[in-house]
């Protein structure tokens, strides 16, 4: 089975790994909480502006498509932004996890085969089932890992083609009038 050395040094693997998620997660964070500060900025910059050009009153209160326009464009590419932190992320801690998963399985399967040819006399047909249920169990695993990595692409796709919409509606809504 495991020394106390090979237990200790995977012991030490996970804690670095767990180290090295933990600064991923607070370099995303650090770069959602920039976006986040710019836009804030930038969107109060540009309300300042647009209320500063204001001459009287009735324009204060008349829809400005001059004005839409900018914001469509910022919420899209705060949009863009966001999905392209997020993602990034996302994929960090699934190349992290699908290696610690991939190390586990192969220790996990390296063991199985130590139980089945270590097994006694008569037994070698429950240990084979035991070990060809944990390779369709690794193989399940693999097919679900793979259709929520699919799903997680889907739904990037889908966001990133929302983008342009969003961006020319208020272009549709000036023309409409």
């Amino acid at each position: 089975m495991f020394s106390a050395d090979q237990m200790s040094a995977a012991q030490m693997k996970q804690v670095a790994t767990m180290f090295d998620l933990t600064q991923k997660a607070f370099a995303s964070v650090e770069k959602l909480v920039e976006l986040n500060l710019q836009t804030a900025r930038s969107v109060l910059e540009d309300a300042t502006d647009s209320t500063l050009a204001i001459k009287d009153p009735q324009q204060f209160f008349a829809p400005r498509a001059d004005v839409m326009q900018p914001v469509a464009d910022k919420a899209t590419a705060y949009g863009r932004q966001w999905v392209d932190i997020v993602t990034e992320a996302q994929s960090d801690v699934n190349q992290v996890a699908e290696a610690g998963v991939a190390q586990a399985r192969a220790q996990w399967l390296a063991m199985v085969d130590t139980a089945v040819n270590n097994a006694p006399a008569g037994s070698e047909n429950a240990a084979m089932m035991f070990k060809s249920g944990m390779v369709t169990a690794n193989d399940a695993f693999d097919n679900v890992q793979r259709a929520s990595k699919q799903a997680a692409e889907g739904l990037q796709a889908n966001l990133m083609s929302l983008a342009p919409k969003t961006a020319a509606a208020p272009s549709k809504a000036k023309r409409a009038r």
